[in-house]
């Protein structure tokens, strides 16, 4: 059974929500209908949402037509003060309508979009940042055009099988607290609490506010949560202590800002937090997501933990699969230094500390000119789980001081302060890293002193078939794995069956000759701009194809790779490699390749064979005859086996 079926039967089955005995009914909302409609119809549908979401039972559908919707009802929680909608049990939320269709997939979400908007009055004011920094007077103007912003756009209480969001927007939460924390208050976007929920082909954008900018999923009793909103919150004793469940699937998180704040500082944020809860990310994208508070006339103070994108604690436990993380950044100040004492996982944070068991498998997704400041677009901070199957492209780890401890590029597992260094259980393997560095305005700060790309103070931590290329770890002492306590491979290999060689990208990535996304230290300009993600797909005869072990990706649900492509695809033109017949990265090659071709002209010809010294000579992975990863004179002896086989 699909691991997406059984996070649901399994949740289910905890929180004993059925739907009773109902006529399914469709609810029509289209905010251009004239007011007093009954929502029977689009032709007398309501003009708001407020009145499908009072009416609707377990069963029915809501289908919400373009337009800008707002929530218009309080309803106090632990004495909240700010209008949020509340969430139908069982009922099917679906935007994207024009306004005269019979058929729910005949909706366009692109094309006619669903807001449901924070913006209670429709007056806020753009971000005033040119290049990354603002003047005193414009963030002044612009909190006080988002001063009648609700914090909660959505909030969504113990509902079960049923629930869900479907091709809606959800943008302009705001929330500025100086100190913001976990309580009812400082929720924001959509709060998922206790609950089953699928949330597929929806957009987050522009929220800003504290800890879970966008998207904040926790248990009934989480351990985010405080005294106050736990004793108060009518979960009572019967349903106490209930995970959620839920599923994000073909969903865009772009240009949130957590810890958004005059003055925050000393707290965790993220686009989207899942806090004890069960869990599956599928095929989405975090894009430009940052931490960022405001102090005087300083545009990005100081954050002491900041993880913009998705940060999974407590006892969470699910997959992160195919999804993109692109140009997330950490809190930068404008006088050029990272928050002080930042540590921030840029794409996906797992585990809070010695005390949070969260795990988290991050399968075939990719990181791509990313800002670490400094502790790893990956880190696991306690709890584990592995990465596989991706792609680490042009991140930079950004060391801002010669008194930095630790922190890579890409991966880090395990606290720096032996906290939790024997909590953390990670496997890394058939990763492709790529073009990956460190950035630092620190003059004092020694560039030999560089960090590895995947670093562990953890004892449990296994690095396997992963490809390194082009990584700028500084001194040539400073190893590209450095597993500092681990049983099984000694600290400075590559680890076991790692490789250096080009993975044959069809388009390779490149970024425009003036380093990976923004240079943070140059705010009138945006080298990002000219980057060129390229195509990670893989060429015929990489050597990333039929390289890994095998993965049952079947087992989990999870059957396709980036491209929806099945994998476990055999190559027959190659053997296979160390242990089965997966390709390493987030494609699965689906084409055949003829290894002596190395012109790749489609014949097998005397021609070859200059072709293969020219490829010997510029240590191109296609003259690795005999796929082991590196090329020595002993492909030569392959080449010639292969010429006399044939294609």
């Amino acid at each position: 059974m699909a691991h997406t079926d059984l996070l649901r039967i399994g949740a289910a089955a905890v929180l004993s929500s059925a739907a009773g005995a109902h006529s399914q009914m469709t609810w029509f909302v289209d905010a251009d209908a004239p007011p007093g409609g009954d929502g029977l119809a689009w032709a007398t549908a309501f003009d708001e949402l407020q009145p499908a979401m009072e009416l609707a039972l377990p069963g029915d559908e809501i289908w919400v037509a373009e337009g800008v919707y707002v929530p218009s009802v309080i309803d106090p929680i632990a004495g909240e003060d700010q209008p949020y909608f509340l969430m139908p049990d069982g009922v099917a939320l679906l935007g994207g309508f024009r306004g005269d269709e019979t058929a729910a997939d005949q909706r366009d979400p692109e094309t006619y979009e669903s807001v449901i908007s924070g913006d209670l009055l429709g007056n806020d004011l753009d971000m005033p940042v040119t290049g990354g920094i603002a003047s005193s007077q414009e963030m002044e103007d612009l909190f006080v055009s988002l001063g009648d912003n609700t914090g909660t756009l959505l909030f969504v209480d113990r509902t079960g099988p049923g629930t869900r969001l479907d091709g809606l927007v959800f943008q302009d939460a705001f929330t500025d607290r100086g100190d913001p924390g976990f309580s009812p208050a400082d929720r924001n976007g959509v709060f998922v609490m206790g609950s089953i929920l699928d949330i597929s082909n929806c957009v987050f954008r522009e929220n800003r506010s504290a800890p879970g900018a966008a998207l904040f999923v926790i248990s009934c009793e989480g351990s985010q949560l405080d005294f106050d909103f736990a004793s108060q919150h009518p979960c009572g004793e019967v349903t106490f202590g209930l995970p959620s469940a839920v599923v994000i699937e073909d969903t865009d998180f772009v240009d949130n800002i957590d810890n958004f704040g005059q003055g925050a500082s000393g707290v965790i944020g993220a686009s989207a937090i899942i806090s004890d809860s069960l869990f599956l990310v599928e095929n989405s994208n975090f894009e430009f997501s940052r931490s960022a508070a405001f102090s005087d006339d300083v545009l990005f103070a100081q954050v002491a933990v900041g993880q913009p994108g998705l940060w999974i604690t407590g006892n969470s436990e699910g997959i992160v699969s195919g999804t993109r993380f692109i140009r997330c950044s950490p809190a930068i100040q404008n006088r050029g230094t990272p928050a002080s004492n930042g540590i921030a996982a840029l794409g996906v944070g797992v585990g809070r500390g010695p005390n949070d068991y969260a795990t988290a498998d991050i399968i075939g997704c990719e990181f791509i000119s990313n800002l670490a400041a400094p502790f790893g677009v990956v880190r696991f901070w306690g709890g584990g789980g592995s990465i596989a199957n991706s792609v680490f492209l042009g991140n930079r780890s950004y060391e801002y001081s010669s008194l930095t401890q630790g922190g890579a590029a890409s991966v880090v597992v395990g606290a720096l302060d032996t906290r939790s260094p024997d909590i953390a259980t990670v496997i890394i393997r058939q990763n492709l890293f790529v073009g990956n560095t460190r950035l630092s305005q620190d003059p004092d700060y020694d560039l030999d002193r560089a960090l590895p790309i995947i670093s562990s103070f953890a004892r449990l931590t296994r690095a396997y078939y992963n490809t390194f290329v082009d990584n700028d770890t500084g001194d040539s002492g400073i190893p590209t794995i450095q597993l500092s306590r681990n049983e099984s491979f000694e600290s400075g290999t590559l680890g076991a069956d790692s490789m250096t060689l080009d993975p044959l990208f069809v388009r390779p990535p490149s970024d425009g000759g003036d380093g990976w996304g923004d240079d943070p230290f140059t705010p009138d300009i945006d080298e990002g701009l000219n980057d060129d993600l390229g195509d990670l797909r893989l060429l015929a005869g990489s050597p990333a194809i039929d390289r890994g072990a095998t993965i049952d990706f079947v087992s989990i649900g999870l059957v396709g790779d980036f491209d929806g492509n099945e994998r476990n695809v055999d190559d027959p033109g190659i053997a296979d490699g160390v242990e089965g017949s997966e390709d390493l990265g987030a494609y699965e090659f689906q084409g055949v390749t003829c290894l002596p071709d190395v012109n790749r002209d489609g014949q097998v010809t005397p021609a070859d064979f200059s072709a293969w010294i020219t490829a010997f000579n510029d240590t191109s992975p296609l003259a690795d005859q005999n796929r082991d990863g590196a090329v020595t004179p002993a492909d030569f002896s392959a080449w010639i086996m292969n010429f006399n086989m044939g294609c």
